[in-house]
């Protein structure tokens, strides 16, 4: 998907709320894509280490069909 690449692209280049509003398009296009909501729960869990946020995407990463390991 061009916008989940689109935003490994930005974070790459530490352009980080470009990269997370690009994921979030994502996942408004295409709910199953699941590497997006990974980049989203890590930059959540791990650079803004905003519990809530990353407790969404990993509650929306199960919903729909995610295996957490």
């Amino acid at each position: 998907d061009a916008n989940y690449n689109l935003g490994l692209v930005y974070a790459q280049q530490n352009k980080y709320p470009q990269a997370i509003q690009s994921w979030k398009e994502t996942v408004e296009v295409n709910s199953d894509y699941l590497d997006a909501y990974v980049q989203l729960i890590n930059f959540f869990s791990y650079k803004e280490r905003d519990t809530t946020k990353a407790n969404f995407y990993i509650n929306e990463f199960v919903n729909h069909g995610g295996k957490i390991q």
